[in-house]
This record gives structure tokens, sequence and C-alpha cells, in this order.
């Protein structure tokens, strides 16, 4: 699929750089003959990506939910999308879709329904994995690799927006990656945070939620999870989004699978320092919580923070990025400078409090 992308920046550069049909001149024939080329190679290129798109939406689900009402008596139920990510019925979604619910339930492209059951939760990072039974293979989507997402990617979102899909079969929105490694925080009334994620402008609506996110691979790369939105008191509109979406990335999410097949609730890591940012850039360490896995690896107060296995540390939101990605328990390797020498602690995670920001 490398050259859908090749096809795309040339198709984009040809409708920059060309004269538009009717240009008079000695080089009108040449440059109709050019245009006539790239509209050619457009409808080669609309023809590759529509074949994409038809290859992976089967993989594509919707999600009902129901249950007891959290916030007082009474019934709630709720709607998002997923994926499949293997075809004995794994199912991925976000644990604000269903990870709350009583009945859980799949629909298949093609009107399909299948009963799901709840296998492991991770509520603080917005992620859930369903098992549906379907008495055969079913379709599902191939991981792909989120860590060599960079900004102006081109991406796909695909899920049941709304339920505007009544035979669940996905909708699909384009963009690009606008930002990666962005820290999606933790929303007023909620215990999710969303760390390291992927920006993106493929808008991602209500009822989007859970549902992946593609590279031009056709490749799993994320978990559509957040948008931002803005009130829009003009019309009576509300909330309006726009199109700034978070994807949970995929190389968080495979740290997180394993826990999650096993079953029940896994939580985030945890590393237990303070830090502060020097006027040179560096980011210090200014307090080492007594008792946590920092201490407990050696980390002192005054150490200069420099990379959490190999990955360089840019600042406050990179560290916790970095650190929340990952999951309690996990060993990492923290590379740090002590005075005139660099040093490397192997640090056993803890588990992240429910109220740290």
């Amino acid at each position: 699929m490398r050259a859908i992308v090749r096809a795309i920046t040339l198709s984009l550069l040809l409708v920059l750089v060309l004269p538009a049909p009717g240009a008079s001149g000695e080089g009108g024939g040449r440059d109709r003959g050019a245009i006539e080329a790239s509209r050619k190679r457009a409808g080669v290129l609309q023809a590759k990506v529509q074949a994409l798109v038809r290859r992976v939406r089967p993989a594509v689900v919707s999600i009902f939910a129901s249950g007891p009402s959290e916030i007082g008596p009474g019934f709630r139920q709720g709607a998002g999308s997923g994926v499949l990510i293997s075809a004995d019925g794994f199912v991925l979604t976000n644990d604000h879709v269903a990870g709350w619910a009583k009945d859980v339930s799949v629909t298949l492209a093609g009107r399909r329904v299948l009963p799901a059951r709840i296998i492991g939760r991770d509520p603080g990072g917005d992620l859930l994995l369903l098992k549906v039974e379907a008495g055969g293979p079913l379709p599902f989507a191939s991981f792909g690799d989120s860590g060599a997402l960079r900004p102006g990617a081109w991406v796909f979102a695909m899920g049941n927006p709304r339920g505007v899909s009544p035979d669940g079969r996905a909708i699909v929105t384009w963009g690009t990656v606008t930002a990666v490694n962005r820290l999606g925080g933790n929303p007023r009334g909620r215990r999710q945070f969303y760390g390291d994620a992927i920006q993106t402008d493929a808008e991602i609506n209500p009822g989007n939620s859970g549902g992946p996110l593609f590279d031009l691979n056709g490749k799993l790369v994320g978990i559509n999870g957040r948008i931002a939105t803005t009130t829009q008191l003009k019309g009576n509109l509300g909330a309006v989004n726009t199109r700034v979406g978070y994807s949970i990335p995929t190389s968080q999410i495979r740290r997180f699978l394993p826990r999650l097949m096993v079953g029940g609730l896994v939580r985030h890591g945890y590393l237990g320092v303070r830090t502060t940012a020097l006027q040179n850039g560096d980011l210090a360490v200014s307090f080492v919580i007594p008792g946590s896995a920092a201490e407990r690896a050696g980390i002192a107060h005054g150490d200069i923070m420099l990379a959490i296995d190999g990955e360089k540390i840019t600042g406050r939101v990179r560290l916790t990025n970095l650190i929340s990605s990952r999951p309690e328990g996990q060993r990492v390797a923290v590379r740090v400078r002590r005075g005139d020498a660099e040093r490397i602690f192997v640090v056993t995670l803890g588990a992240r409090p429910e109220d740290e920001e």
C-alpha cells in the first residue's frame, strides 16, 4: 500500500501545480494531456482506496450495552464501535462504551448480532476486551506499527457514529495524523487517562468510540476514544466537534493486551517522582515519593531524567506518557544523569493512584 501513499502525494501536487482546464498558450495542449493523466491516476487511486476499505470493513463492529445506572436508580443504555482482533472473536473497544454494562451485544457487518462477554478492563486507559462466539472464524484486523506514525500521515477512522448505519456496516472518515505522543489528560468526572495518544483530524463522532484507526496499509494503529469539542450557542447546537480526535496507539495496546486476555482489571504504571524543569531544558527529580517504585530502584533527588527504555524524555508530559502507557508491574530501564555520570536503574512500575492527575 505504499503506492497509495505515493499516489495521494502525487495527486495533491498535481492539483496544486497544474493549470485549470481550458488554459491557453503554447503549452495548453500539453497541460490538458497532463491534467487528463492526473485524472486517470486519481481514478486508479480511488479504486485502490475503496478496495482497501472493503477489505478491512468486515472487522469493524457495532456495540450495544445496557445495565443499571451508575449514578442512581434506573437503567442505562449505550452504543459504540469496536474491532475484531482475532479469528476466534476477541473484540477491542473503549471501556466507557461497555465496561460498566451487564449485557453487551456485538453487531457484525451484515446485521448478525452476537452476545459478548467482558474479558478484561482497563478503566484508566479506556480499553475494554470483549469475546464473542460465532461458531467459526471471523474477519479481523491486523496490528500495525503506531510508533512509525508521524504528523501528516494519512489515516482513516471507521465505526458506527450516532448509530446511522442500520446494517452494522462501518462508516469511513479520512484525515491525517496531526500530532503524536499527545497527553489527552483526565476529563472532568472520569478516571481515564489518555497518555501518548495519536491526535487526528479524521472525524470521530459520538458512536465512533472504540472503533479502529487504520493506516494506509489497512493495519490497526489505534482505538478511537475521545474528541475535543467547543460550545456553539448559535443555533442551539451545543457541543460541536472540533475535528481534534484522540486515539489510543497500538504500541500501548500491545503492552496491555496480554493482561486483558487473562481477565479482570489492569492498572497503569507509576514511577513515583515529582520533577522540575530547569532553565537549560533538563528535567530534574525534585521529590521521590516514599515507598514508590522509584525509591525502591534507587532514583534520588537531583537526578536528571534522560530516557525510559531508550526513549528520550523531552519534558514532564513525555515522562508522564512513557510511564502511563505501560502497565503496573512492567520493568523499565530508566536512564538518569547523576553528577557527571549517567546511570541506568531497572524499575518495576507501581500502580498509578486513581486520583493522580
